[in-house]
């Protein structure tokens, strides 16, 4: 399968595809409870890509580990959360398709690496600060709701903005999982047709898409045990850091 993809685009290097497995392994990592990871993914294939095929590529993986989580946690989803961010959601992701499709490969570029960095700061803050937020207010959920739209339109980045709002939210570890997992099942589903008709899906990314894909689930596998052993702060940190320092390689390239 490797080789069929090959085929279908020799400019792919090794490292290409290396950076194409590293980011379905992160998506594992994710979906498995290590969300503080999910914000250096649109960093590696922004930097193992051109940037608006790197955004079109990563969402075949991160539909495929939202299914894996959906599978496991539905059942305690709060579906009257998720129904009140549907039209500030969708507002955010129609502003982002609108961006996309007049911003070049360059200015995306840094657009994404500004977004990650600006992320990567909220939550730090809510980490420093130990926010809790006002989310029964509408005026916070349109906000919060059109932020994220946007963030994970233009980079799929709106893990922290969603993981900040569900807590703020008051909800219990399981209610975040099921509603957290339907969340980004719908919306990164819902991008796929966008992103097609911006050509940011191509032929060779869904062939490598089915070679690559069973990295979500061995990511998965590996996740659970690696947080068994890791302090999460220790690993919390770290990962914010790197993401920062990859978020800025992506201003200054």
């Amino acid at each position: 399968m490797i080789a069929l993809a090959v085929s279908a685009d020799t400019s792919w290097t090794a490292a290409t595809y290396a950076g194409l497995g590293l980011a379905a392994l992160l998506v594992g990592f994710v979906k498995t409870g290590l969300p503080p990871l999910g914000v250096l993914i649109p960093v590696v294939m922004a930097l193992t890509f051109p940037t608006r095929e790197s955004v079109g590529a990563l969402v075949l993986f991160l539909v495929v580990g939202d299914a894996m989580a959906v599978a496991y946690y539905w059942r305690n989803a709060d579906w009257s959360e998720l129904t009140r961010l549907i039209p500030p959601v969708a507002g955010g992701m129609i502003l982002g398709a609108l961006i996309l499709g007049v911003l070049d490969d360059r200015l995306l570029r840094v657009v994404i690496g500004a977004l990650v960095l600006g992320l990567v700061l909220l939550e730090l803050i809510r980490l420093r600060c130990r926010l809790d937020l006002a989310s029964d207010r509408p005026a916070f959920r349109v906000g919060v709701g059109a932020a994220a739209g946007l963030a994970t339109t233009l980079a799929n980045a709106a893990g922290p903005i969603m993981g900040v709002y569900f807590l703020s939210s008051g909800l219990g570890k399981a209610r975040f999982m099921g509603t957290t997992a339907v969340f980004f099942l719908v919306v990164n589903a819902s991008k796929i047709p966008v992103y097609a008709a911006l050509e940011m899906i191509r032929a060779p990314y869904l062939q490598a898409f089915a070679a690559l894909s069973p990295l979500v689930i061995v990511g998965a596998w590996i996740g659970r045990r690696f947080l068994a052993w890791i302090p999460q702060r220790v690993f919390h940190f770290a990962v914010l850091a790197l993401t920062a320092t990859a978020s800025a390689l992506l201003l200054t390239f």
